[in-house]
């Protein structure tokens, strides 16, 4: 098995509440293991021609720096110049809607490959002429045979829409034919052709074949079994076919039985001939009627591995608002081996935080939320708690019986901060805010300054209005009612969410 291993570098954004300055940024690249890179891509075809009314498959394909392919293609978006003109679905097969000259895009990676298709008009098919099928025959007396015939246009491809023909024959002792159908029937041993003939107007089309009939009725000769010798995976079916030949090398109507030489590895409906691949190796499956039979082998493989586990970690973690937590997903496939792939990411109750698709979850306000990692079906959940952050208390300065009994953030936004105090009995409370921490420190005229608007033990405060993804200093200030005891907390910062 071929594994492809990639190696990632991720910096990672995350809220530092005990720094006193200093940005942070997250970047992510990724770079194949040999050096290789995305550099180009290569359509096909690069121009081509079709009439009004054929469609065109374009391929895409993602080249390295030295013009190979990518050994993990990437997922192209196909687009079309004129979506008037004609219509592209994301396979890349392009149907027109009108004539003209078109451009073909595929995109992946901020990469983008180009190609070009003249749409002409139609022309009408003309017949050229007409075969009859099957050219030469033998028949047993009594039997039965069906022709058919083909009209082909100046191209020598065969009509969409076929012209009615009329069936004869040169000798109506030998044989007769149904005029609509071209079914025959041997009458008496000898020769006889056949013509099938389509009139248009003036215009007559004509094919013929010969019927040779001989004394002995059809009896089964031979059996074809198709496909030849196939190759499919593991718990996957492939259907069987037979094709039943009389002596004479036509087709006869005969019931067949099928079966597998080694049910180990693959066995078959013996009705339907539907075989069902067991184990890798190799076996033969037969189709017998009577003491005719044909065989044909196959062979089974490991079906190819794909997604089918994914492993998220930590398993049920815990954070407090405005920190985050880097979330991570081992996919496996069916046999339990590690497989590459693309992992997106959820959460259910997005009041509760953000996760982006590099699985970095920030906490914004409390409460419990699932997050969920998906690739293709298959998918993972866990929950992610988020709890109010508690402040330390340290710091504060106690005065008589006015104590600080807890402090934490409640939220934290992209322009707001809400935090939570409790003082040990009814107090009036003040806060100071700004960017700057000395300026917190010395209660200048431009910092911020409000209340919670309540007395009491417990108070809320808002801070809103504040600039994303920057940092904020504030202390706050408790007085009791009759200003007999003063004390402040120390002077913290509190980083805003980016988004």
């Amino acid at each position: 098995m071929k594994k492809t291993h990639f190696l990632t570098f991720v910096a990672i954004l995350a809220f530092i509440f005990a720094a006193e300055t200093g940005n942070n940024s997250g970047w992510t690249a990724t770079v194949n293991a040999q050096g290789l890179v995305f550099t180009s891509i290569k359509m096909d075809p690069s121009w081509t021609a079709i009439a009004d009314g054929q469609s065109m498959q374009f391929s895409a394909t993602a080249l390295d720096q030295s013009g190979n392919p990518m050994v993990t293609q990437p997922t192209f978006f196909w687009s079309v110049d004129n979506p008037t003109q004609g219509a592209v679905n994301q396979n890349g097969l392009f149907t027109p809607l009108s004539n003209g000259q078109m451009t073909i895009y595929a995109k992946a990676d901020n990469k983008m490959g180009t190609a070009h298709i003249t749409v002409t008009p139609a022309t009408e098919p003309t017949i050229k002429s007409v075969e009859v099928s099957p050219l030469n025959a033998n028949i047993g007396l009594g039997g039965t045979l069906q022709f058919t015939a083909t009209a082909f246009d100046q191209n020598w491809t065969a009509l969409d829409t076929q012209p009615l023909f009329s069936w004869s024959l040169n000798n109506s002792a030998i044989g007769s034919i149904d005029p609509a159908s071209g079914l025959f029937t041997a009458l008496a041993p000898g020769m006889v052709m056949l013509t099938a003939s389509s009139i248009k107007g003036a215009a007559t089309w004509m094919g013929t074949a010969n019927v040779t009939i001989q004394n002995a009725p059809p009896v089964l000769a031979k059996i074809n079994v198709a496909p030849p010798n196939p190759l499919i995976s593991s718990g996957t079916t492939r259907q069987f076919s037979t094709e039943t030949l009389d002596q004479y090398g036509n087709p006869i109507n005969v019931f067949v039985t099928w079966s597998s030489d080694n049910q180990s590895v693959g066995t078959v409906d013996p009705i339907s001939g539907l075989l069902t691949g067991i184990a890798p190796g190799t076996a033969n499956v037969t189709a017998a009627s009577g003491s005719i039979s044909g065989s044909a082998p196959f062979t089974v493989q490991n079906a190819p591995p794909v997604v089918t586990t994914l492993n998220v970690s930590p398993s049920n973690p815990s954070i407090s608002v405005g920190s985050a937590q880097q979330f991570s997903a081992i996919s496996l496939d069916q046999y339990g081996d590690p497989i590459t792939a693309n992992i997106s990411w959820t959460q259910g109750n997005k009041a509760v935080g953000k996760i982006d698709q590099n699985g970095l979850f920030f906490g914004e306000n409390p409460g419990t939320t699932t997050i969920t990692a998906s690739s293709g079906t298959v998918s993972a959940k866990i929950e992610i708690s988020v709890s109010p952050l508690v402040m330390p208390l340290a710091g504060t300065n106690d005065s008589g019986d006015l104590s600080l009994q807890e402090l934490g953030i409640v939220s934290v936004a992209k322009d707001k901060i809400t935090i939570l105090a409790k003082t040990s009995t009814d107090s009036d409370a003040n806060f100071l805010l700004g960017t700057n921490k000395n300026n917190v420190r010395k209660n200048k005229k431009k910092i911020a300054r409000g209340t919670d608007g309540a007395t009491g033990s417990e108070h809320t405060f808002v801070f809103s209005g504040l600039r994303k993804n920057k940092n904020h200093y504030w202390k706050l200030v408790f007085e009791k009612p009759d200003g007999s005891q003063k004390m402040e907390t120390a002077i913290f910062r509190t980083k805003t969410l980016k988004k």
